[in-house]
């Protein structure tokens, strides 16, 4: 085609659209354009210039087609007759010369381009063929295709001038840039790389991150990190698609890497709106029974908002504080769709979002008097499980595998959305024996996932990946990769070789001393250190340790908790005498003997041995003395359990040591229990 040929139909194109006084001008389009994805909020933060027209709609607030068309008028002004990008690209300099004051001249082309990028991914054509949307952007009659005028010689330039300009010149205030050079697609490389990914996969990655227990700060493996997110992706159904192609287009690699290397590494552990960097609410399922009831809720801490205004987004729904939860419970949303296909909700103060799941967990919530999805599975807890139909038959197989109790409400099968069954009395004791399906095994975090790991084990807080000796964590590993063997390297030693059965091994089983260890795999490395000691009083962040002042001075009574889903692990220093840890059951009961680490209660604690483990929450600690006496660790409510205990026969001779009035009714409702139970 022929600079003439080319000249005469961007003519007419131009010619045929005119002017409408309602319009935006060029510099109004770059400023919403930089405003939402290069915002001041995601400082330090990668961003992707990510365009759709659904985008281009809401921030312009006519219909997509209206947007879409005004902002390609905005860019034939500037290049067209012609397709002439020389005259742009000196502006662009010219920007840059003069010390970049205001936005880059080119974020209007370079967003059409994105646009166009977006178009041929949905219409899986080629890449060179990504001129012929693009082409058509600008010029509807447009039908020849190939690259348009000076393309190649200007706008690559441009794409690199606003990656210098994010992260030189603005030094990432108002994000880094994840704009990189394609080896192959040199030219339209850059707009297929910034269409890949919405605004809702950059929050959908660090969820991503959390779900794998990825810890700010870990060792990025860029490799390990695509693998991981293609198994997880997959599991979001439609939503996951354009992760799953950033996870497995191999023409996509180099970008994809890079763009989760950069996630990764500046992922703060926190999620927030990619739009407007409002907090992210997760939308939780709601069952109640008696009548039986299935809807969605919101749940809600002391630190968040009073209310939450979405309606703007939704007719007409104002969250209010009630509790622990936002009031409407459950929410005016139809819940077949948002368990099918998810839901992004963008408010000025807050976004709402549910991520789709083959398998939600459901643990019982006092606050709303029914059962709420949850993000995992603890051992030795009650759980109802929402399960999709497809999924079943390979749940069902595995309990019978693990010998596990799950029977399917067919009362309530009615009342679900079609394609979803609920299953009751779900409960699991132990790590299991057998592979779980894959959504049971996110929810464990046991093995068989994508990503060499570390999970459980009671840390040290405020220090990064710092392990008391005694309750060293698991390491898993990928279970494609079971077969090759794990080194483990400690400083001065010889490196030990180590095969994790079934995809995990224990590192308590293979006494380790304290030091700094180094787990080498073809995956990536780890590092953790083993500590054996503290000079000072336990702080809070100790594992999960609360502080309880058991037995008159802090600095000698605590209680521990090793996070799931490893059992927990409680270590209790109230007194000179023997104790023991009661769990909400009878039956549930820890013998906790005189620490053997305990030295001057005014000098060190050492934690060369564990004192007690318990698969259980520990509720009440009871002093073995000549007058037994209970203290609260943390409420739980009793739950029926085996008849003719020890537990029960201490609940009834224990005295209640102290206590509000909560705590001595909540005291009684265990006499009550205990009374039922020898």
């Amino acid at each position: 085609m022929s600079d003439t040929t080319d000249n005469r139909i961007g003519a007419q194109s131009a010619g045929a659209v005119g002017s409408d006084d309602d319009s935006w001008s060029s510099e109004q389009w770059t400023s919403v354009l930089a405003n939402r994805y290069f915002s001041p909020l995601f400082i330090l933060e990668p961003v992707t210039f990510c365009v759709d027209s659904d985008g281009l709609a809401s921030m312009r607030g006519i219909p997509a087609d209206e947007a879409v068309e005004e902002l390609s008028r905005i860019v034939r002004r500037a290049v067209m007759p012609g397709y002439d990008f020389e005259p742009l690209w000196y502006e662009c300099k010219r920007w840059q010369e003069e010390g970049c004051l205001g936005l880059p001249p080119s974020l209007p082309l370079l967003a059409l381009n994105v646009l166009a990028a977006g178009q041929m991914t949905a219409n899986r054509v080629g890449a060179p063929n990504f001129y012929a949307p693009f082409r058509q952007l600008l010029d509807p009659t447009d039908e020849i295709g190939g690259m348009p005028g000076n393309y190649d010689e200007y706008v690559p330039q441009m794409w690199e001038q606003l990656s210098w300009w994010l992260d030189d010149h603005l030094g990432g205030e108002r994000g880094i840039s994840t704009i990189t050079k394609h080896e192959h697609f040199v030219n339209v490389g850059y707009a297929r790389q910034q269409a890949v990914l919405h605004a809702s996969d950059r929050r959908r990655l660090h969820r991503f991150l959390r779900s794998i227990r990825f810890e700010p700060g870990d060792d990025v493996v860029p490799e390990e990190l695509r693998r991981a997110l293609r198994i997880w992706a997959r599991r979001l159904g439609p939503v996951g698609d354009r992760l799953v192609r950033l996870a497995t287009d191999q023409a996509l690699e180099p970008y994809a890497d890079e763009l989760i290397r950069r996630v990764a590494e500046k992922w703060d552990g926190s999620t927030r709106d990619p739009r407007r960097g409002a907090p992210v609410f997760q939308v939780r399922v709601l069952v109640e029974d008696r009548p039986f009831v299935i809807g969605l809720a919101v749940r809600r801490s002391d630190e968040d908002p009073a209310a939450i205004d979405l309606t703007g987004e939704v007719s007409e729904l104002l969250l209010t504080s009630q509790g622990n939860f936002y009031s409407p419970a459950p929410l005016p949303l139809d819940i077949a769709d948002v368990l099918n296909f998810g839901i992004e909700i963008s408010g000025i103060e807050a976004a709402l979002t549910f991520d789709p799941a083959p398998i939600l967990p459901l643990a019982y919530d006092d606050d709303l008097a029914g059962w709420v999805s949850t993000n995992g599975i603890s051992f030795g807890e009650v759980y109802c499980l929402l399960v999709r139909k497809e999924e079943w038959t390979s749940l069902q197989t595995w309990f019978a595998e693990e010998s596990l109790a799950g029977d399917i409400d067919t009362g309530a099968t009615p009342n679900l959305p079609t394609g979803w069954f609920l299953i009751r009395r779900f409960r699991i004791d132990a790590r299991p024996q057998c592979r779980p399906p894959p959504g049971i095994a996110d929810l464990l975090g046991s093995s068989g996932g994508a990503r060499t790991r570390l999970v459980g084990g009671l840390t040290v807080g405020g220090l990064r990946r710092t392990y008391l000796l005694g309750g060293l964590p698991f390491l898993a590993i990928s279970s494609d990769d079971v077969s090759v063997p794990v080194e483990l390297e400690l400083d001065g030693l010889d490196t030990v070789q180590l095969r994790a059965e079934g995809g995990e091994l224990s590192l308590n089983e293979i006494n380790l001393g304290p030091g700094a260890y180094r787990v080498m795999h073809p995956r990536g490395k780890l590092e953790f250190d083993v500590v054996d000691w503290f000079s000072q009083q336990p702080g809070t962040g100790v594992g999960s340790i609360r502080q309880s002042g058991v037995g008159g001075r802090s600095v000698r009574g605590f209680v521990a908790t090793m996070p799931s889903p490893s059992p927990p692990v409680a270590v209790a220093v109230p007194h000179e005498v023997s104790c023991v840890l009661l769990g909400p059951r009878p039956g549930e009961i820890a013998l906790v003997e005189t620490p053997r680490w305990l030295r001057d209660p005014l000098g060190e604690l050492s934690w060369s041995a564990t004192d007690a483990w318990c698969e259980f929450n520990p509720v009440w600690l009871v002093t073995l003395e000549s007058n037994c006496t209970a203290r609260l660790i943390e409420p739980h409510e009793p739950k029926p359990g085996p008849v003719g205990t020890w537990w029960a026969d201490l609940v009834m001779e224990a005295e209640l040591e102290n206590g509000d009035e909560a705590t001595a009714e909540l005291w009684q409702r265990y006499r009550d229990l205990a009374g039922d139970s020898r």
